[in-house]
């Protein structure tokens, strides 16, 4: 089926001048030894999140002032997206290809979102990848419409962050992950499934045992529903935009490089290289700088169109007053 033309303009000027079939037989070979499981990198990543998150829980008792503790939740937030952009990387078998890899990263990352599974999502993320912006391509086909349509006005992006941090949209979120005309990827690393259930159990029994579910609902279920959902829509908007039928991904993905400052708030875990991930979906989180630098070397990036920061997607997505609908916030 051949892919129908795009529709309009990329609202983020490409920053590619070429692709992974652009490179040197020499930055591909290299780019290869990339391409490998870095399961020490991402038990860190893990263990640096949780730890995180144990601090700015004690941290917030201990002060056991309001303003802390909505500092607390908002930083938690953050870590649990974090959380959830490991079950990215296992989904691509980044972090483990053992089996059993998946179960693993379940209870670390994914189970603790309460709502996902590493081979639930592996299922929709690897169909976007295969059928990329065509009518096979779940994250494609539920991201339609005028709330993901930019740039928006800053109302309509108000109101569109206010479902998202009430939590309005949740159900319809899971809802979208198992569309029913769309044929997903079927994972091979299956999982019995006791052993979900099991988990939430023991998790039930440790939060009576220890007195610990009003905790449990302010420190983790609070920020999962709101701070979290808030946050998961902002990436999706750095990720690609979406109302582009069968554009190709550089059209379509912005390539961002964060501050430090910006980090220590949403830890994205390099996603803002997400067109790397798309060219090279082996490779590990931790090693998609590496990739930036290799494409930069053999000329393959236009500095110019860089977003360093978040700073130039908002004033991208964010329509001035007067502004064409459609029409790029910044030529």
């Amino acid at each position: 089926m051949t892919s129908p033309t795009p529709l309009r303009e990329p609202l983020f000027p490409p920053s590619m001048k070429g692709t992974q079939h652009d490179l040197s037989a020499e930055a591909m070979a290299e780019i290869q030894t990339l391409n490998r499981p870095a399961p020490g990198r991402w038990l860190l990543q893990c263990a640096i999140i949780w730890a995180s998150v144990a601090l700015f829980v004690t941290a917030a008792e201990l002060a056991d002032h309001w303003a802390v503790t909505v500092l607390a939740v908002l930083l938690i937030g953050s870590r649990q997206l974090a959380l959830g952009y490991l079950m990215h990387d296992q989904a691509h078998h980044s972090a483990f290809r053992f089996k059993g890899g998946d179960l693993l990263a379940n209870v670390l990352a994914a189970y603790p979102l309460l709502v996902a599974t590493t081979e639930k999502y592996a299922q929709v993320h690897l169909s976007h990848h295969r059928h990329y912006f065509t009518e096979q391509d779940p994250d494609f086909v539920r991201k339609q419409g005028p709330e993901w349509t930019y740039p928006q006005t800053r109302t309509q992006m108000f109101r569109t962050f206010a479902r998202e941090f009430l939590g309005l949209n949740l159900v319809r979120l899971i809802k979208g992950k198992t569309l029913g005309n769309v044929t997903l990827y079927r994972r091979l690393d299956t999982i019995p499934g006791w052993v979900r259930p099991a988990y939430y159990a023991a998790l039930a029994v440790v939060l009576t045992l220890t007195g610990t579910w009003i905790e449990f609902l302010l420190y983790w279920v609070l920020p999962l529903v709101t701070v979290m959902q808030a946050l998961l829509r902002f990436e999706a908007i750095c990720e690609h935009q979406y109302d582009m039928p069968g554009a190709r991904v550089e059209d379509t993905t912005p390539l961002i490089i964060l501050p430090w400052w910006q980090k220590l708030f949403i830890p994205d875990l390099n996603f803002g290289m997400h067109v790397y991930h798309h060219y090279f979906p082996g490779v590990p989180f931790c090693h998609l700088p590496k990739v930036h630098r290799i494409f930069a070397r053999e000329g393959l990036v236009d500095e110019d169109r860089v977003f360093h920061g978040y700073g130039g997607i908002l004033r991208t997505v964010i329509r001035r007053t007067g502004q064409a609908e459609g029409q790029p916030a910044s030529a």
